[in-house]
Parts: structure tokens; sequence; C-alpha cells
């Protein structure tokens, strides 16, 4: 084999030059002697001297080297639970009843009654209405504020078997800290309320959506249907807007701990959708459970289901059942609970709001709202602002009460 030179003129052959820099950043190199290298035993003593200096070398390096620990980033830790005080309540200005709640974009929200929806922001102004058809009144709301889903800022609505859409411009945005892009609905509706879907036969008292698919929650039929953009899409032109639902969401499944959607509750056949998860939560208010469904196979996740039994001692207080349910962006589910018992007609308040971790363990309750009232009310919708800041709760009689984070 031919011999080459480096550009010191030492002779390399094979690796018979060796060079390496250590943890510390010290240069070092060997250069064997080749004339050594045709002996064995030589050999194997230049091999074990060249070893035990590059692990003498490493050992210093290693223990001379600067520490990182000053750059190190924490691994995150979880807080101790939600805590909210009471902040105010907007009063409902019309003698019409409510039928919904959503939360909107930054302190923003949207309330359904038999007039229309109004959005507000959170010191109680009116930005904005969208009046229903003299023959309608809503009996669902909801609204798209993920800023990673395609449906972000679409306004959903249930009229009986019928749900209407409403897009808001994602080019309006409110000055925010950083690099954070807050968008709002003031001036941003792009048309109007507009026919996307009719479920034939159905009372939809439940309305969720993520990226790619739309969630209706039937009463009639106890069964949640989950519906594919593209197939709603499709129906754009089409004079009938009916279509198949991909999946039928509910059905009892013993391998799952599953008893079946039973909702007993009709103001509120409640879901919500949290994306980090991709899963949704159903008020199965005819067991006291919410439960929580994989969204994508439409399957139980028992571990995820929260259950209140009759025979926990519960169910015969104040408070027990679930009639409206939200989720947070930090994995929190709302309850706000009722003392209405299958097969019973009465309502009373005030209703028990409570958060519960994804696992089911108990996080706190939100302290009474403070504001005065006349008549006994009672909470038919929960909603949580997208930072997790703000949570709202819709009284029967149309009043809005706020909770701002204490944190």
């Amino acid at each position: 084999m031919r011999k080459k030179k480096d550009a010191t003129g030492t002779q390399v052959l094979l690796g018979h030059k060796h060079a390496w820099t250590d943890t510390a950043g010290h240069a070092h190199r060997v250069v064997f002697d080749e004339r050594a290298l045709e002996n064995p035993k030589t050999t194997w003593v230049v091999l074990l001297v060249v070893t035990f200096i590059a692990l003498a070398a490493g050992a210093v390096g290693v223990f001379t080297a600067p520490h990182s620990s000053n750059n190190a980033v924490p691994l995150p830790v979880a807080d101790s639970g939600p805590s909210f005080a009471y902040a105010s309540t907007v009063k409902h200005e019309s003698s019409t009843p409510c039928t919904g709640l959503a939360a909107g974009w930054n302190d923003e929200f949207f309330v359904a009654d038999s007039q229309g929806v109004t959005l507000y922001d959170a010191e109680g102004n009116k930005l904005g209405s969208w009046a229903n058809d003299s023959d309608e009144a809503p009996t669902a709301i909801a609204f798209v504020s993920d800023q990673n889903a395609a449906t972000n800022g679409l306004l959903l609505v249930a009229y009986g078997d019928k749900v209407k859409a409403l897009r808001f411009s994602l080019d309006n945005v409110v000055p925010s800290e950083g690099e954070a892009v807050i968008f709002t609905a003031q001036d941003g509706a792009l048309g109007k309320l507009e026919h996307i879907l009719t479920v034939p036969d159905a009372d939809i008292r439940g309305l969720a959506s993520s990226s790619e698919r739309l969630f209706v929650a039937d009463y009639l039929s106890d069964r949640v249907r989950r519906y594919s953009w593209k197939k709603i899409d499709a129906l754009k032109n089409a004079e009938q807007k009916e279509a198949f639902p991909d999946c039928v969401i509910g059905d009892p499944d013993t391998a799952a701990a599953h008893p079946g959607l039973k909702p007993v509750i009709k103001e509120n056949f409640s879901i919500a959708y949290l994306p980090v998860e991709n899963e949704l939560f159903v008020s199965n208010s005819g067991h006291y459970r919410v439960d929580a469904f994989n969204a994508g196979t439409g399957s139980a996740r028992a571990e995820h289901s929260l259950t209140r039994l009759i025979d926990q001692g519960e169910a015969s207080g104040d408070s027990a059942n679930p009639i409206a349910i939200a989720v947070a962006s930090n994995r929190w589910v709302i309850v706000a609970e009722t003392s209405k018992k299958p097969g019973s007609e009465a309502m009373s308040g005030p209703s028990t709001i409570r958060f519960f971790g994804l696992s089911g363990e108990p996080l706190g309750t939100l302290p009474r709202s403070e504001a005065e009232r006349s008549e006994d009310t009672f909470v038919i919708g929960v909603a949580a602002s997208p930072d997790s800041k703000r949570v709202y709760a819709l009284n029967s009689n149309g009043d809005v009460d706020i909770w701002s984070s204490a944190q």
C-alpha cells in the first residue's frame, strides 16, 4: 500500500497518526512509530499507553468542563388547581329566555336567546348581534377558538334539527403583550348565519367542533352524531342539507365500563371538545356522569370519565347531576350541577360549579356569585376563555356570572 505524508512530513498509514479533542476542548495527537508497529509486543504496549492517555484526558475533561446548570430548563410543574374569584355579572337586557353560552376569543363571549345571538366582552359591553329568523329559536351554541384548527373563528348555532354557521375574520386583532396574537369577533363577521346541516327528527341540545369534525348532541336519540367537515362542505350548494354521520357516539360499552348515554335534562345535552387530548366530553345526566370519548374512534375513555354515583350520597344533596360542562385549555373539566333527578320536572338552584382533572380528581369549586337576584335561578351553560383565565356561567334568567383567575 502506498504511503502518504501529511503537511508536517509525518507518515500516515492506516491510522498511524491519531488526533482528537476532549470534552474540555483540548486537542490531543499521537503519532505512531511505524517501526514499533512491526513488532507485535511493542504494538500492544503502544496501544495500552494510548488507551490510558485517552481515558485520563477524558476524565480530566469531564471534571474540568464548565457546568451548565444555570442554563438548564426546569421540568414543568403542575399547579395545585384552579383558583378563581367572582368578578362581575352581565345582566340580560331582554325578557326573552336565554338558551346558550359560548366563550369567544380573548375576553369575549356569545349568548343565544329567542331573538338571536349577542356578543359581549367581560365588562358587559355589547359588541355585536345576529338576529334569528322569525320562526326560529336557538337550542345550542358553540364557538371554535382553537388557533390550530381550520375551523378557528366559526360560530355554530343549532335550531332544533338544523345547524347554522357564521365565520369570523382572522384579520381582526387586539393589542397584546409579546408576540401573542389575540383575535376579536367585533366587526369581524363574514356574512350571516347560514344553514349548513339538517339532522332529521333531531332535537339538538349540544354542539362542539374540532378541525375536522362537527359533533351534534341529539336529545331525542340520546346520542352524539359526528360529521366530517368535508362532508358538510360538500352540501354547500345542495338544496337538502342532510348527510349520514360517520360515527354515532354513546352506545353502551361494557369493555370500557360505559353504561351508554342517557340525557334526562332536556335543557342542555351539553358537550365539549378538548383539542389537546382530542377528546369529546358529554354530560350524561341520566347516569350522574360526564363521559369522555376519543374523538377519532368514538370509543369511550373510562379513565377520563367523571362518575357521580347516586349511592355516594351527593345525589340527594342540593346538586349532583351535570347540566352543563366545559373544558379549559389547561385540561380542566368544568361541571355545573343541578339537583334535578331522572324523571323529575323540577329544576332549582343555585347550581354548584366544580372543577375536575382529566382523571376525575376534584380540583375545587367556584365561589358563589355575589349577584343579587329576586328569582330562583340555576346554571344552564358554562364556558372557559381560551387562556383559561375566565369562567362564564349562564343563568336561567339570562344573567352571565364571570369569574377571573386569582393566580
